[in-house]
């Protein structure tokens, strides 16, 4: 219920209707007594015999006249028991003073109505956007190429830096981009990784996992999310954009190969990247990124069951990264103690045969939801 009975402008009109038809009958009976028992008066003077008759069907007449009077008096007498009943929260002076003033109540009652729709249709929109974002998830696994990886020397699964297939191709999501965009995001995967092929096509390959797993609800279209500087994934897209000269004609290519066509290099869970001791990275309140630790981020340790790798040897020995084992932690993340993805775990580098560019990896809840 949104108001109370008593502030229901519903109830206030009926209760302003009810006392408007009391009042003109206590102003209608008593004019119609006054008639009738003039009429009757002159009748029993025309007929005596009638008149003791008339007498007493006048005396009914009246006896039935008091007791509708009384009637008002005796629902108020009723309406006061029921308002000492607490749970029923009526009040029947507070209803019959709010009679006066139904119009502040009606739009008060148009407001809450307004309010609760706006919020039964955030509540529609944020239902649609989820079922949009577990749809994208649901497309993402139905195109998800799982292929069978070597096992290294000792045996293990999916373990050891160095076992990946630079050949391997994911099938996912498919974009179309104009010209310019392919340049301009051609020009984000170089300032991430370098003017190398293979880096830039591990760039695309991220930021298409990241943006239908996490931005697609957000941002309508996968170039938006990439060169929007102020809202976007990337910090400043436009210093990226002043490198333009180096982006030619083959690195153009390999994105176009990753997101028009589909081909990725990385597996569709592969959602996170960082670099370590980055020069000159601040956040978005140009505070320079330092760990708890003291490090410069992005990346504060690493992790492979054991102690933590914390010097700046340990964290820049690239052999320390093993893949889907090595747990890597970073100024972003190391703040949501709480969180479940506080850390994302090592898949490949972003230039795979040369161990160069980036580490790349996934967070445990994206890898579930891809993989089911």
């Amino acid at each position: 219920m949104l108001v109370g009975i008593c502030e229901n402008p519903f109830v206030l009109k009926i209760l302003l209707f009810i006392g408007k038809l009391v009042k003109i009958c206590y102003l209608v009976i008593p004019i119609g007594l006054v008639i009738f028992f003039s009429f009757d008066f002159f009748k029993g003077i025309i007929n005596q015999e009638e008149a003791d008759k008339q007498i007493v069907f006048s005396l009914k007449k009246i006896i039935n006249v008091v007791a509708l009077f009384l009637v008002p008096t005796f629902v108020s007498i009723f309406m006061k028991f029921i308002s000492n009943i607490e749970f029923l929260d009526i009040n029947y002076k507070t209803c019959l003073a709010n009679t006066s003033n139904i119009t502040y109540y009606e739009e008060k009652y148009e407001s809450l109505i307004k309010l609760e729709e706006e919020k039964r249709a955030e509540e529609i929109e944020k239902q649609l956007a989820d079922y949009e974002y577990y749809k994208t998830l649901d497309r993402r696994k139905k195109m998800f190429v799982k292929y069978n990886e070597k096992k290294d020397n000792n045996g293990g699964n999916n373990t050891g830096g160095n076992t990946y297939d630079p050949s391997a191709v994911f099938t996912g999501q498919t974009y179309s981009l104009s010209a310019d965009e392919l340049k301009n995001i051609t020009a984000v995967c170089i300032g991430e990784q370098g003017a190398y092929v293979d880096g830039v096509s591990s760039e695309a390959s991220f930021m298409a996992n990241t943006y239908e797993a996490k931005y697609s609800n957000k941002f309508s279209t996968i170039s938006s999310w990439v060169l929007d500087t102020g809202d976007g994934h990337y910090f400043d897209t436009r210093s990226y954009e002043n490198g333009l000269p180096q982006v030619t004609d083959e690195l153009i290519n390999a994105v176009k190969e990753v997101l028009v066509n589909g081909n990725r290099t990385l597996p569709l869970y592969v959602d996170d990247h960082d670099c370590w001791f980055c020069s000159d990275h601040y956040d978005r309140n140009h505070n320079p990124l330092y760990c708890h630790n003291g490090n410069k981020g992005d990346i504060c340790y690493l992790n492979n069951g054991g102690s933590d790798l914390s010097s700046k040897d340990e964290i820049t020995n690239r052999d320390n990264y093993i893949k889907d084992k090595t747990k890597i932690y970073t100024y972003y993340k190391q703040d949501h103690s709480d969180d479940l993805d506080k850390y994302f775990i090592f898949y490949a580098w972003a230039r795979p045969t040369t161990k160069g560019g980036d580490p790349f990896g996934y967070t445990e809840d994206t890898y579930k939801r891809i993989n089911g």
